[in-house]
Parts: structure tokens; C-alpha cells; sequence
């Protein structure tokens, strides 16, 4: 049984390197996926406002990678390995209420 491949298939595999060849485009999505196809061929194009964009979403990303790593090294300061626990719901059942210690105890079955 032989498959075809559609259109947007071939313009798709030439996007992604495959050797075909490009049909004519029928339709304005064609069009603009041989466009895609010539923009990433020539080292990509894109307007200066969303080059502008593009860098301060990158600033915003690192500005939250920033703030995590403080929150990180902040809860680290409040909490020592000993103050979370895992185990099983049996284990726990057999651990005395006064022999709890532990901040937070999370439980899986077996």
C-alpha cells in the first residue's frame, strides 16, 4: 500500500531538511510555510519589535530563575532533609504519634 504525501507533508519535510521537492503553494497556509521554509534557509528574519520581545521575555526568564534560586536558598535555610519525609502508609501507621517528628510525612502506597 503506498501512501502520498499531502502538500503541507512536503513543505514540512523540506522545512526539516528532507530532500523533496517544493510544490507551487495552492493555499495562503502553503504560502506561508514556504516563506517559513526561505526564512530559516536565510538564517531566519524577524521584525526589530519582536526581536525587542523575544530579549526582554529572556530578561524576564532570568529575573525568575533569579528569584528561585533566593526562594530555594531560603526554604534550604528553614528546612534540614529530616523535616520531609517519604514513606509508605504502612511504615507510617506503625510510627507512634509522639514518635512524629517530622514537618510534612507524604505517603504512597505499599
Amino acid at each position: 500500500m503506498t501512501t502520498h504525501q499531502s502538500r503541507v507533508e512536503q513543505i514540512l519535510k523540506n522545512i526539516l531538511g528532507h530532500e523533496t521537492v517544493l510544490p507551487e503553494p495552492q493555499s495562503r497556509i502553503e504560502t506561508l510555510l514556504l516563506e517559513l521554509n526561505s526564512a530559516i534557509k536565510d538564517g531566519g528574519t524577524a521584525p526589530v519589535d519582536l526581536t525587542a520581545r523575544l530579549n526582554n521575555v529572556a530578561a524576564d526568564v532570568e529575573e525568575i530563575k533569579e528569584e528561585q534560586t533566593a526562594q530555594n536558598i531560603a526554604i534550604g535555610e528553614c528546612l534540614t532533609p529530616d523535616d520531609i519525609v517519604i514513606m509508605s502508609e504502612s511504615v507510617y501507621g506503625n510510627i507512634t504519634p509522639n514518635s512524629r517528628t517530622a514537618l510534612l510525612y507524604f505517603l504512597y502506597e505499599g
